[in-house]
């Protein structure tokens, strides 16, 4: 018996305890890679699974299907049914949440958090380009409402497929929106 080990009959919480070994400072590990295109189509993919069901129900509820029996819908010529006024005002309120919704997560939550659902998905985030921070809350909104622009003008969805397929070539792996709002999306080291 020494008086390290003062023997086995001791229970081990009343042994003596090694000394801790002082923490060294981590390297620093660098800005983090760039986000692939595959994790960011795979996030803009979740993200806008995200947002089916709720457009899904307003198509059902402002246009119905055609052939389909709705309550309360009434047949136009030809077997489409329309839906009646009560299930298009239910429609295009669900609309209204769908991109109240949608405009607080993938812009100003982006924004302010770095990350979207499809982002915290695929284990990547929005970073204001050179400081590794989320870039706010303005300028996820900006992002999101430029490449919203760009869906919403049909003679601009050419921008818009140029601008999402941009970062297969672009040595930093950013879109259009990316380079106007000195945002880029990496890894997230924190997702692992």
């Amino acid at each position: 018996m020494s008086p390290e080990d003062p023997g086995p009959w001791l229970p081990s919480y009343w042994r003596p305890r090694p000394a801790a070994r002082p923490e060294l400072p981590r390297p620093d590990p660098g800005p983090p890679p760039p986000a692939s295109w595959w994790r960011r189509a795979a996030a803009l993919l979740v993200d806008l699974l995200a947002y089916a069901p709720g457009l899904l129900l307003w198509r059902i509820g402002v246009e119905g299907l055609p052939g389909l029996g709705l309550p309360g819908t009434a047949a136009e010529g030809g077997g489409l049914r329309t839906a009646s006024g009560a299930v298009q005002l239910t429609g295009v309120l669900l609309l209204v949440v769908g991109w109240v919704v949608r405009l607080c997560d993938r812009g100003w939550r982006q924004g302010a958090t770095g990350r979207s659902v499809g982002k915290r998905a695929a284990g990547i985030r929005l970073v204001r380009a050179g400081t590794g921070e989320p870039p706010g809350g303005r300028a996820g909104l900006g992002r999101h409402l430029m490449r919203l622009g760009w869906c919403l003008t049909c003679l601009l969805l050419p921008v818009l497929g140029l601008s999402l397929l941009w970062p297969l070539w672009d040595p930093g792996r950013r879109t259009f929106e990316d380079m106007a709002f000195a945002t880029a999306v990496v890894r997230d080291r924190r997702a692992g």
